[in-house]
């Protein structure tokens, strides 16, 4: 959202709304109307915000938290506080390190394999596990290998490897220690290649949609997949499952979320992680970025500048 007037009264801005449930095409640059913020909320004047396939999946209707139209989506912003006082930071690492820390409890010189690992959570991905000592095998597709490369990485090419197989070479036979999957359908393959005793972190669904609209087809196979895999008396070798939400796990743990925001901030000023932008568009160009990512288009994490 982008313009404000003062803090006490209800203001309008330009917004990327929502005005009904779909793919890229609906989100619409428009005014929109911000009320004032109730005892335990607050209002910030938006310097950039990142886009995220999180966002897709609610303009679809199809995410775990949803929104009801109207609504203006977003999970991660920066910029000035308003009213009252707030700490705003980027969510994807705060996921990358809350899954490979509180969820997998990963262990200096395991290796692990992340789904899809060129974008945006994929990319902090990397940089964190990289800094607790954690090897990283990532799926993606041949065009990325530079930038996964880049962060110290294996590229696993989804689209002429198999996945599994090559876990297994890349650890002597062993599995990864634990694997995180954001695809969904890839969930079995996923949790073959853990050795036993490891885990599986399961986190998205990207393969709910196709080029960012839903796809009933594909959200029932998914769902048929996933379903299988976390039925716990289906689980072999002693593996173990668990989904992770980033907003449920703030809710039950508050005290996590913020010894884990203050982790990474140390992280970022000592150099340990930086972030890296693939793209940044205009407010103006927001329906163009939303589709963009459900292309897949960009490595890494793309921002809206509200500059």
């Amino acid at each position: 959202m982008q313009n404000s007037a003062g803090a006490s009264t209800a203001i309008e801005v330009v917004g990327a709304v929502v005005p009904r449930l779909g793919g890229p095409e609906v989100l619409t640059v428009q005014p929109w109307q911000i009320p004032v913020p109730a005892a335990d909320e607050v209002r910030i004047r938006v310097e950039a915000a990142g886009i995220s396939f999180a966002d897709l999946l609610v303009m679809q209707g199809v995410h775990p938290e949803r929104r009801k139209p109207p609504f203006v989506p977003g999970w991660d912003v920066v910029g000035e506080v308003e009213s009252t006082s707030a700490v705003c930071v980027v969510m994807d690492y705060i996921v990358a390190y809350q899954m490979l820390t509180r969820s997998a409890q990963v262990q200096t010189g395991d290796t692990v394999l992340f789904q899809g690992v060129g974008g945006g959570v994929g990319t902090a991905f990397m940089q964190v596990a990289h800094t607790l000592g954690v090897k990283v095998l990532g799926t993606d597709r041949e065009k990325k290998r530079a930038h996964i490369e880049a962060h110290g990485a294996t590229l696993i090419d989804f689209e002429t490897e198999d996945v599994v197989q090559r876990c297994r070479e890349l650890t002597a036979g062993r599995g990864v220690e634990a694997a995180f999957d954001g695809v969904g359908d890839t969930a079995t393959a996923s949790l073959r290649a853990v050795r036993r005793g490891g885990r599986l972190v399961w986190f998205g669904m990207v393969t709910m949609l196709s080029s960012g609209r839903r796809d009933l087809a594909k959200i029932a196979k998914t769902a048929s997949l996933v379903g299988a895999v976390f039925a716990p008396n289906l689980v072999p070798g002693g593996k173990r499952t668990s989904l992770y939400s980033i907003q449920l796990l703030a809710r039950i743990h508050p005290d996590w979320y913020r010894q884990d925001v203050a982790a990474l901030l140390r992280m970022l000023v000592e150099g340990d992680i930086e972030p890296r932008i693939a793209k940044v568009w205009s407010l103006s160009e927001a329906p163009a970025a939303a589709d963009g990512l459900a292309h897949g288009a960009l490595p890494g994490k793309q921002v809206i500048s509200f500059a």
